[in-house]
């Protein structure tokens, strides 16, 4: 297991000789750069120096794509000429190429027309386009050979219907394509005539009955065309035309002055490459492929190389071309020839394999690279064994189609590893003769060395002692390697498109409606995904039940299983299906449901938050006699991907008595108020059951219902409760302490019966502090309660029962009349009786009256310092002389001593001192009252020094919600208008109508749903500055701080500036992923002039908006310019009014 095993067939080296003439300097850089050898002498010109490592640029040959990129590599196309594709025809072979996009277009903007300019290769292809694939479906019936549109007879019938095709091969035009002045649109001039490249120019119709069979309906569909190569001489017979020869390919990329190095044939050794040409020819070893931009001119060489083990090396001045294959030792070396020392290397294994996966081109398999591994049965292979694990090295042969020719050179390079087991340096004299892998005979016994090695590197030695020789280095070989036998197990030919038979449909499809919108009803398919393993996507279509013809809708990736159908009739019956369609093209039978009408099967978000804002004595408790319900905002929620007031209408308010629905209130505010006159008409009461829910466009858009329970407790019980009695009635008093805001009266009872069964006297009032009761004299029982505005609602919460007795007329005494009487007719009466009293205390007199000990009388005394009139009775009475003799007395003057009551008809005081009072009625006019409780009073004129109301303060026409003013004592006020010159402070609040302000400062967010007036915000991106032949790109985002899908406009805008006098310049701008190409814009100027460049973009609905402008080097420009974006400008802008433009 020698080092020298490392060398394949594939080799580039080289040897530097004496010659007539030097280049010296910088070419020494280039030859190491392309790799023709170390430190070795090339006449590879300086001039290549930029082509030769020249990477990065994608190209549509190599990854057999779509490309829109204005840097994709221009492809060059090599080979076609064998291996045959088609053994029958004997028509050659061909290489797959992908194209680049240079221009496509709708036709007048909303046709079914869509017009794509494609660019196949490089010019000087042979004419013969073998096939063209469309998403990798062939459209050609017969192969196209010449310019010019292409005959419907040579596209294959399924696709004639929507295909029209032309094609160039790239010659010198003097006009546009035929299809591009109907279908490429206005901006589509005469200098886009394809000159130096092969192009075709497409027109896909899109009908009703492409969409139903999905025939050429990607608008991004990928292009891949089957042509020859090259036309390049042979130089087998010196023939021009499309040469799969390798030594031929390996000429013409060296000296092709258009895309190759461009050396001088005088550069080249002529006879070296035709006799390598004659073996590929003699052994049909073939070349198919394209150069790759990614790569360089040494890579591409050395893939070419590997088609038939060939290797490039320089000889006495010029590049060589040699093959590796079985030769005869042209010298031998022993110690007679050998100078110096000898140097052996056998060590190392880093090159060393004992298995090789080749990658090759497989033709049948649609052109896919494949791998075929050597040898093909590892379990008996004796290296394998021998080594004891598998030591893989992969190799690239994606040049080779044909099977045979590369089993035979895999097999030469695995055993290459068998057979070269050291590499040796050598000096010798003998040696000026002899080139690079010819083989030689070495034999030193010292070394126990006797084999045959080739020479893979010859040097001039420039060491003093041995000047003049040459420096050999030999790597050992055998004639066994080009004896390798392995056939290889090979993958079958045939694609996979003509294995494919159908496509798995997808399943369970289900219909249901989302509801209505501002944009109509909208209605969701959602299914059970396709299980075909080369599944891409789906279609979706509809049509009204009873037609024929499907509506195709729309196209989803793999991973979409449900879409939305907008603007449908609500209530008609629709059909729906699905389809499922492959990487191929391949479309799946349709998954259908018919005559559907759309169901209801989801909700708006139940609205959160339920609160009563008027509570007052818990969450869900207040004293008001309304009730204000309110709830969480929604306009910012998102409902199905959209914005939650697109499907909002409307809340509904459900009121409900006993767990049944009583009336329904609709609102569009997130507040309610359910009044007493709401609550009075729908009979309710004092606890209310309410259920919000918010609703769509339709009925059937609505969400669950969140319920609230809300109550107005009964009024507390009566404070200080007091009874006093009146002349023939009872005066209360009591404390307004605890009187609720929605007091309606008091009511008092007053019964004979303690449980107030009988003999019930009631008594209502809206005083305040005391009032009256007429009740006649008696024993009874009295309670009293306050009453709200809902009534006897409820246990009313009475005070406890007072005992009373109730005594205010003048007693009945039968004794006062008998006396009366007596004294009217008794003749006794006609004299006074009396007693004189003449003590030395005092002198009066007196009159008694003694029957059994039971005393009455009057008396007069006087002790000289003092007198008194004192009169001795249970009752003490004063009648009229005229009235005493009335059928009916009335007495105006009585004091019953033995209650302490004196009894007056009428009195005239001039001062009085009163501890307590009665007065039913009083004029008063002065009065100075240190405390006063006053159920009513009506004041003309007062001044107030300091007020505090109890309980409410209102105006005499307040109406709630509707007219007046209310203050009361809980904090709430209403007023229906106000005037305020000060400050106005509040935590928060809602205005329902207009709102003007000269100024204002909002320090949070303000969100609105249309502002009258223009809303601006701008934002300045970096300056951009892009070197030679690099796109200039500038950048600019913008984030809404809302996400509330409002729709906006972008306006991007920059200077431009190019620093070439004479250029052009390609300008494109991206919005959202929405790309606007403007195409080339000639530069005439000078140094400091600009370009504006200015682009707008409207209807952007998302919170993020990114624009992009790019610079970019047009393909007519023949230098770099360097391209500079300066001061890019993103504004974005928001509007209530409307524009109009002529």
């Amino acid at each position: 297991m020698g080092k020298g095993g490392g060398f394949l067939g594939a080799l580039v080296t080289a040897v530097a000789v004496f010659a007539a003439f030097w280049t010296g300097g910088s070419s020494l850089y280039v030859a190491a750069a392309w790799g023709a050898g170390a430190g070795a002498l090339s006449f590879v010109m300086s001039s290549q120096m930029a082509q030769i490592g020249t990477t990065g640029y994608d190209d549509a040959a190599t990854s057999l794509n779509r490309s829109t990129s204005p840097a994709s590599g221009l492809p060059v196309i090599l080979g076609g000429d064998g291996p045959h594709k088609n053994s029958a025809s004997q028509t050659g072979s061909f290489v797959l190429c992908g194209t680049i996009v240079s221009w496509y277009n709708i036709h007048n903007g909303n046709s079914q027309y869509l017009f794509t300019e494609h660019v196949v290769a490089m010019a000087g292809t042979g004419k013969h386009i073998e096939q063209i694939y469309i998403d990798k479906e062939p459209v050609l019936a017969a192969p196209i050979y010449n310019d010019g549109i292409v005959p419907e007879t040579h596209i294959k019938p399924e696709f004639k219907k929507y295909l029209q095709m032309e094609v160039r091969f790239g010659g010198a035009y003097s006009n546009t394509k035929t299809l591009a002045t109907q279908y490429a649109g206005d901006r589509y001039n005469n200098n886009f005539r394809g000159d130096g490249v092969v192009s075709i120019a497409t027109v896909i119709k899109k009908t009703q009955g492409s969409l139903e069979t999905s025939t050429l309906i990607n608008d991004n569909y990928v292009m891949q065309v089957e042509l020859k190569g090259q036309v390049i001489t042979d130089l087998s017979d010196l023939t021009k035309k499309a040469s799969s020869n390798g030594p031929s390919q390996i000429y013409e990329i060296l000296t092709n002055q258009l895309w190759g190095m461009g050396l001088e044939p005088d550069l080249i050794d002529m006879d070296s490459f035709r006799r390598a040409a004659q073996f590929c020819k003699d052994m049909n070893y073939f070349s198919n492929g394209s150069l790759s931009y990614n790569e360089t001119y040494k890579q591409t060489i050395e893939s070419i190389l590997q088609t038939f083990s060939g290797f490039i090396y320089t000889n006495m001045g010029k590049i060589c071309c040699g093959v590796d294959r079985k030769s005869l030792s042209v010298k031998t070396f022993n110690e007679t020839n050998v100078v110096g020392d000898v140097r052996v290397i056998t060590s190392g294994d880093n090159d060393y394999c004992n298995t090789v996966d080749a990658k090759y081109t497989a033709v049948g398999n649609n052109y896919g690279n494949d791998i075929v591994r050597f040898p093909s049965e590892i379990s008996n292979d004796e290296v394998i064994r021998s080594d004891g694990r598998v030591i893989t090295k992969a190799l690239d042969f994606t040049w080779i189609y044909d099977k045979e020719q590369l089993a035979q050179l895999a097999n030469r390079e695995l055993l290459k590893m068998k057979y070269g087991n050291n590499v040796i340096s050598l000096t010798t004299p003998d040696a000026w003769d002899l080139e690079i892998y010819d083989c030689v005979q070495v034999t030193l016994n010292e070394l126990q060395i006797d084999s045959k090695y080739r020479i893979i590197s010859k040097e001039i030695s420039t060491q003093q002692n041995v000047l003049g020789y040459i420096n050999l280095t030999l790597a050992q070989t055998n004639d066994g390697i080009y004896d390798g036998t392995d056939p290889g197990v090979w993958t079958p030919d045939g694609s996979l498109v003509e294995g494919v038979i159908s496509v798995m449909p997808p399943s369970n499809l289900d219909v249901v409606k989302k509801g209505g919108t501002i944009n109509g009803m909208v209605v969701n398919l959602s299914w059970t995904g396709s299980q075909d393993p080369n599944l891409r996507g789906y279609y979706v279509y509809y049509r009204k039940t009873g037609t024929t013809n499907w509506s195709y809708v729309a196209a989803t990736n793999m991973y979409e299983t449900s879409y939305d159908i907008y603007n449908l009739i609500d209530g008609v019956q629709y059909d729906f299906a699905v389809a499922a369609y492959n990487n191929l093209g391949f479309v799946s039978n349709k998954l259908e449901v018919s005559g559907v009408t759309p169901d209801f099967n989801f909700t708006l978000p139940t609205p959160t938050g339920l609160v009563l804002r008027n509570a007052s004595l818990g969450a869900f408790s207040t004293e008001a006699e309304d009730f204000y319900i309110g709830w969480d905002d929604q306009t910012a929620l998102q409902v199905n991907g959209r914005p939650f007031m697109d499907y909002f209408k409307e809340y509904e308010i459900s009121v409900y008595k006993g767990g049944s629905k009583v009336k329904t209130y609709r609102t569009k505010d997130i507040n309610f108020v359910y009044t007493l006159a709401q609550n009075r008409s729908d009979d309710i009461g004092r606890t209310v059951e309410i259920g919000v829910s918010a609703r769509g466009f339709n009925s059937g858009t609505y969400s669950a219902e969140a319920k609230i329970t809300v109550t107005n407790p009964q009024a507390p019980q009566l404070l200080d409760f007091k009874v006093a009695s009146g002349i023939g009635a009872l005066a209360f008093t009591w404390s307004v302490a605890n009187r609720p805001i929605d007091f309606d009266h008091m009511i008092f009872q007053v019964s004979s019966t303690s449980d107030y069964s009988s003999g019930v006297i009631t008594h209502t009032s809206t005083a305040a502090y005391t009032d009256w009761m007429s009740v006649p004299d008696g024993e009874y029982y009295i309670r009293a309660a306050q009453v709200d505005v809902y009534g006897m609602d409820g246990n009313v919460n009475w005070t406890l029962s007072l005992p009373y007795k109730q005594n205010t007329s003048i007693p009945f005494s039968q004794l006062n009349e008998d006396i009366i009487d007596g004294i009217l007719s008794s003749p006794e009466m006609d004299t006074i009786k009396q007693e004189i009293i003449d003590t030395a205390e005092y002198k009066g007199w007196q009159v008694v009256a003694n029957n059994n000990g039971y005393i009455s009388g009057i008396a007069l005394g006087n002790s000289g310092t003092e007198s008194v009139f004192t009169v001795v009775a249970d009752r003490f009475s004063l009648i009229s002389s005229a009235n005493a003799s009335d059928t009916t007395r009335n007495y105006p003057f009585v004091v019953d001593a033995s209650t302490g009551t004196t009894y007056m008809k009428s009195a005239m005081i001039q001062n009085a001192s009163i501890n307590g009072a009665q007065i039913a009625n009083a004029t008063i006019q002065t009065a100075n009252i240190a405390d006063a409780s006053i159920n009513s009073a009506k004041v003309q004129n007062g001044a107030i020094t300091n007020l505090k109301i109890g309980n409410e303060i209102y105006s005499n026409n307040y109406v709630w919600n509707s007219s007046g003013w209310y203050i009361g004592k809980d904090g709430n006020a209403f007023f229906n208008n106000g005037n305020f010159r000060g400050n106005v402070y509040a935590n928060d609040g809602y205005f329902n109508g207009v709102i003007n302000a000269t100024s204002g400062t909002f320090r949070g967010a303000v969100q609105a749903d249309s502002f009258i007036g223009d809303i601006v915000n701008a934002g300045v991106g970096v300056d951009n500055v892009a070197i030679g032949s690099r796109d200039a790109n500038a950048t600019v985002q913008y984030v809404d701080s809302a996400n509330d899908g409002k729709p906006k406009t972008a306006i991007i805008s920059a200077m431009g500036h190019c620093d070439h006098e004479i250029a052009t310049m390609g300008l494109r701008i991206t919005i959202n992923g929405v790309t606007k190409d403007f195409g080339t814009i000639s530069w005439n100027g000078h140094g400091s002039e600009f370009i504006p460049i200015h682009y707008a973009m409207t209807g952007i609905t998302s919170n993020v908006v990114t624009a992009t402008i790019t610079l970019y080097n047009s393909s007519g420009l023949q230098q770099a310019s360097n391209k500079k974006i300066l001061a890019p400008t993103l504004m974005i802008t928001r509007g209530s009014g409307s524009f109009s433009s002529w």
